[in-house]
This record gives C-alpha cells, structure tokens and sequence, in this order.
C-alpha cells in the first residue's frame, strides 16, 4: 500500500517536471545530485526524503500539496513519518 502511493508521488513528480520543461539533468543539477542519482528518485529506486521533497516541490513551483494530490486523492504517509 505505501509503495504504491510512493510510485503515484514519484509518476506526479515525474509528470510535473516534464510539464514544466525540466529534464532529469536539471533537476539533478538543482539538488546537486548526478543525473543518474535524480532518475532513481523518480523511478523509486532511492527514498525520496521529506526535506528532498520539499526541495522539489521548490525547484518544480508546485505547492507541495499538489503533488501530494493524485486525481482527487490526498496521499498521507503517517506511517512513514516519524517524530522522535
């Protein structure tokens, strides 16, 4: 269940990006990572992080709440976040 809302962040993210005209190596450079680092990202391959969110979220001028809409779906990952 979590991976899948993962997969429909990281397709919303994917699908934002290309919206607005950025290719992987943009983004990469953005938030100084290589391009391939970035591409996992997208791909699920590396956890996307809730401050690497935030930082696209930025990158992309996307509230970060749009990106956590899918169709007319709000996603919440309480279990994924954590206070200490």
């Amino acid at each position: 269940m979590i991976q899948e809302k993962l997969k429909k962040l990281t397709e919303k993210i994917s699908s934002v990006r290309i919206k607005k005209g950025y290719t992987l190596d943009n983004m990469a450079h953005e938030l100084d990572l290589t391009q391939a680092s970035y591409r996992k990202i997208e791909i699920g391959e590396t956890h996307l992080t809730v401050e690497r969110l935030f930082q696209i979220s930025e990158i992309l001028d996307t509230p970060l709440t749009e990106l956590l809409e899918i169709g007319n779906t709000m996603l919440w990952f309480s279990k994924l976040i954590t206070t200490t």
